[in-house]
């Protein structure tokens, strides 16, 4: 083993016990976020049970019961469960690196690539959150090594390795459909490059993979209730498109920092412009990386342009391993003096950036459910109420709350009771009302994850009660305070009737 190869190894190594340092100390300790209560809430169940609530969910389960495997070994508590998606993007980042000397056979590139990767603001914030992404961007990148390497080998070892990641990637989540797209679209246009006999064999590969992924879909389609979990997004506009570049670079930041990195857009295109006149050739290896974030991208955001709203930049995670190549190989494309500049100011830039979502209150993802629940303890009596809205918020407010307060959602959701959600109904909204509020004397409204009726209660409870304070305990997440009735001998009908 020559001292390249050893330096190659003690890097990656290394980057890896950083990435492990910095969920430990910056992350692995934030509170529980709603879709990690969702993720608690599928699983605590057994197998055939986790199979039923996902079936019902936009999700698809592989990732389910591998955390529901994981519970049984080690525990259900959210530091336990988060530590399997750490797990994950830590065995990424050599996987990056395999990814990299295969795409630019240059170590250089492909280790500071899987250190862009090992530092991103994005990938530690949803890498270190217990849901399926760290998992997805693990799988995408196995199958893209893969994939790289069928187009210079024939191996069935090879092809048994990319089939295996594409049917569990699948299984992982529905966007990798986007993964095995890309891939198709790139061999139609480049099919003379790829060895005899590829097309039989990725036919081949295809049908196992939809015959694989069929049953479930079958399932999904036998409960026919995935639409009743769909999330409400919003269509996208261009700033959504640039934001999603700028987020994989320095994560999700506040409105005034994010506005700052979006306006460097222009110098970076001109970087890259200038990297490409730089090349003389670019390698058709390269050409697939620049398809492995492009087409994803822009794909989903088209179809939520002109079908229906799907774009979301954490679906797309599973290019940010592909971008950080890019961004490496656009680097080291620059002379030795301006490489060494610009890797730093790269590297600062990240560490700053991973610095300020960790600690700034204002960072826009931060749902901050167990300072909710703390406050509530101390200041909440059994004569008051807590109501949330959205109703699923209830899931995370109850892993932290321990105290005697009531807790009711609206609109009125049980959640023992299997089904969907009830939709908002405004003609039948002050009767719930009258039904949460009964007879107590205070009531305290959480508001979050806007459904799209959310200034409705807000504005029904300040014209009916008299508010006693209101703060924002995290960006998009209200704490009020409401005085429901003056004399406890007086109905409180008489208020809600007027």
């Amino acid at each position: 083993m020559n001292i390249s190869n050893i330096r190659m190894y003690v890097t990656t190594v290394c980057l890896m016990v950083l990435a492990g340092t910095i969920s430990a100390t910056l992350f692995m300790s934030q509170s529980l976020r709603l879709d990690e209560a969702q993720t608690l809430w599928q699983t605590n169940r057994y197998p055939d049970g986790i199979l039923y609530v996902v079936g019902q969910d936009v999700h698809v389960p592989l990732y389910h019961l591998t955390i529901y495997i994981w519970q049984v070994i080690f525990g259900n508590s959210i530091d336990i469960v988060r530590i399997l998606s750490v797990l994950f993007f830590i065995i990424t980042i050599p996987c990056v690196v395999l990814l990299g000397n295969q795409l630019f056979q240059s170590r250089r590139v492909s280790l500071f690539g899987a250190a862009i990767f090992t530092l991103s603001p994005f990938m530690n914030w949803y890498g270190n959150e217990a849901r399926m992404y760290s998992m997805l961007v693990f799988f995408t990148v196995l199958n893209q090594y893969f994939f790289v390497r069928l187009r210079k080998e024939y191996s069935l070892a090879v092809w048994i390795g990319y089939g295996l990641t594409a049917i569990a990637g699948m299984y992982t989540h529905y966007y990798f459909g986007l993964v095995l797209l890309t891939q198709a679209l790139f061999y139609v246009a480049h099919t003379k490059l790829f060895p005899k006999y590829s097309f039989r064999n990725f036919f081949l590969t295809a049908t196992a993979v939809a015959l694989t992924i069929a049953p479930w879909i079958l399932y999904v389609r036998y409960l026919g209730k995935i639409s009743n979990s769909e999330p409400l997004l919003q269509s996208p506009t261009t700033i959504d498109l640039f934001n999603t570049f700028a987020q994989f670079m320095f994560g999700i930041q506040s409105i005034p920092i994010n506005s700052f990195i979006v306006s460097l857009w222009p110098l970076v295109m001109l970087a890259w412009l200038f990297s490409l006149q730089k090349r003389e050739k670019t390698s058709i290896d390269a050409v697939y990386l620049i398809y492995s974030i492009v087409v994803p991208i822009f794909l989903s955001f088209g179809i939520s342009i002109m079908i229906r709203p799907v774009f979301q930049a954490r679906y797309l995670i599973f290019t940010l391993p592909a971008f950080s190549l890019t961004l490496a190989a656009m680097i080291d494309s620059c002379g030795p003096f301006l490489r060494r500049i610009l890797s730093t100011l790269m590297i600062i830039g990240l560490l700053v950036a991973l610095l300020i979502i960790s600690y700034n209150p204002e960072t826009p993802t931060k749902e901050n459910f167990s300072e909710v629940a703390s406050y509530l303890e101390t200041h909440a009596n059994p004569q008051d109420v807590i109501i949330v809205s959205a109703p699923f918020t209830i899931y995370p407010l109850q892993y932290y709350y321990q105290g005697p307060t009531r807790v009711s959602t609206l609109p009125i959701w049980n959640q023992f009771i299997t089904g969907p959600i009830p939709a908002f109904n405004p003609a039948t909204f002050p009767e719930e009302v009258r039904k949460v509020v009964g007879s107590h004397q205070r009531a305290w409204l959480l508001l979050s994850y806007d459904q799209g009726y959310e200034k409705t209660i807000r504005t029904y409870f300040d014209n009916h009660f008299e508010r006693l304070e209101q703060s924002e305990v995290s960006p998009g997440m209200t704490l009020a305070l409401y005085k429901l009735r003056y004399d406890t001998d007086v109905s409180i009908y008489k208020s809600l009737s007027k």
